[in-house]
């Protein structure tokens, strides 16, 4: 009797390690092997980096974007920096973003990154050329107004 319980106990404890090892195995395959071989095998145009956006000189666009984006294949990820212009005095915002890039054209989604702001932008741009620039329209929530506004957006990639 004392034997049959032992090997039921072997076959509980066995059971649990066979699932840990093969969940931690899921783990590992879903979120960095399958990512690491879409990157390999991903033959569109690359975006990772850092860019500025541009604006006009007769614009009411009152604060500064600096986006930095990371890829991988064609997903997109990374931060959106807001910051004022010379004279304005409201402290930086960051915003959460997330996207994907097909057939050039770019979708991206900013959320704020702390529960302390709002801050609410859509993106739909196209890369122009070789890759330089990213050019398209941006709705937003604008903070001042609070109303949600578009407005033509530029991106040129910082080197």
């Amino acid at each position: 009797m004392e034997i049959w319980g032992i090997g039921i106990l072997s076959s509980i404890i066995g059971g649990i390690l066979a699932t840990g090892l093969l969940f931690f195995v899921t783990v590992v395959w879903r979120d960095s092997f399958i990512p690491w071989i879409e990157d390999r095998i991903y033959c569109g145009i690359r975006i990772n980096g850092v860019w500025d956006l541009q604006q006009e000189q007769n614009t009411e666009y009152w604060q500064r974007e600096t986006l930095e984006l990371e890829q991988k294949a064609s997903r997109l990820s990374g931060r959106l920096v807001i910051s004022p212009k010379e004279g304005e005095t409201w402290p930086p915002r960051t915003l959460k973003v997330e996207g994907n890039i097909r057939d050039r054209f770019v979708v991206l989604t900013c959320t704020p990154s702390t529960c302390q702001h709002l801050g609410y932008q859509v993106l739909l741009a196209e890369v122009m050329g070789s890759g330089p620039q990213l050019v398209g329209q941006a709705s937003y929530y604008d903070t001042r107004t609070t109303k949600v506004a578009a407005t033509k957006v530029v991106y040129k990639k910082m080197e």
